[in-house]
């Protein structure tokens, strides 16, 4: 199994109630931030093989009662400190109203290469960040983390796993899009298995070996597969386009226990924590499917097209 990731965004900051603040690095929490990082401590109700915080002050701080709860699990700080993409010298003494115009200008550039100072970074460099976070979690196998951290970073770490956190400036404005729709929230925990990379999608060792070597089943399985889920993926990604849950949920109900026996892992075991995290989910009435969910569903229908290609091209020879 790969690794499971709980991603835990820092307790509300002084900067998050409007206080102008010094540094990106040393902004601690307000009572209520701290209240959040005691509240979510008692969330982790077993000890993680790894706690990953960011070196920022604020997260330091809300990782502290996690710490407290399980003080036998290992502790690292990885640079997974927030998107600073406004030079620091700048912004000492600013409100995030008084930054707001810098904000939009940033953005309305639209340059991944962009560095705004001394001590920023360009939209390039944090998406590499994220893609090098998600690398060294997988290095990490089967494992759970709880790693401790900031909003922007942990919503571009699932948004980008299934566009391969593209620098570019269409890129620029999907993340942003995406991310300012739907915040992280303070002490909010987002669930992640990060997707190993597979040179194919369909697995003949691992259905031989369900099948206990029958290639005729095989065969007639694969064929069936190729009949009867070409109209079912032209639904699912009907069911994409429109946030459907319960159409999203139905496709991969129907197809996770096939996936089991002829896909690889890395797709089967996407797929499967795509629906149990969406049936686990309670949404307000008339509430649609999360952005960063979406684009986890758009990555599984892209390897289900991969899939019923190979699938169609082993039953022809």
């Amino acid at each position: 199994m790969p690794v499971t990731a709980w991603l835990l965004r820092h307790g509300q900051s002084v900067a998050n109630v409007g206080l102008p603040t010094d540094s990106h690095e040393d902004v601690a929490l307000t009572a209520l931030g701290e209240a959040q990082a005691q509240e979510a401590a008692l969330r982790v109700v077993q000890q993680p093989d790894l706690i990953v915080i960011s070196p920022f002050l604020r997260a330091q701080a809300t990782a502290r009662p996690l710490r407290a709860r399980w003080p036998a699990a290992p502790v690292q700080t990885w640079p997974i400190q927030e998107f600073t993409y406004l030079a620091p010298a700048r912004c000492r003494g600013t409100t995030a109203d008084m930054r707001r115009p810098w904000v939009l200008d940033y953005w309305e550039r639209a340059d991944p290469g962009h560095c705004d100072g001394e001590g920023a970074e360009s939209f390039a460099g944090f998406m590499r960040r994220l893609a090098d976070f998600r690398a060294r979690l997988l290095g990490l196998g089967d494992a759970f983390v709880v790693a401790v951290g900031h909003g922007q970073f942990f919503k571009g770490c699932l948004w980008g796993e299934a566009l391969g956190y593209p620098a570019t400036a269409a890129g620029m404005a999907a993340y942003r899009e995406a991310e300012t729709r739907q915040p992280m929230r303070n002490g909010e925990i987002l669930i992640w298995q990060p997707v190993p990379p597979s040179t194919g999608e369909l697995d003949l060792e691992r259905a031989l070996n369900f099948l206990d070597g029958d290639t005729e089943i095989l065969r007639e399985l694969l064929a069936t597969f190729g009949r009867d889920a070409l109209p079912e993926l032209a639904g699912f990604r009907a069911a994409i386009a429109e946030s459907n849950r319960a159409g999203i949920l139905k496709y991969l109900h129907r197809q996770v226990p096939t996936l089991a026996i002829i896909a690889a892992e890395s797709l089967h075991a996407q797929a499967q924590a795509l629906y149990q995290e969406l049936r686990a989910q309670q949404p307000a009435a008339g509430e649609g499917v999360s952005d960063l969910a979406l684009q986890r569903c758009a990555g599984v229908a892209d390897a289900m097209d991969r899939l019923l290609a190979q699938a169609a091209a082993q039953v022809s020879r």
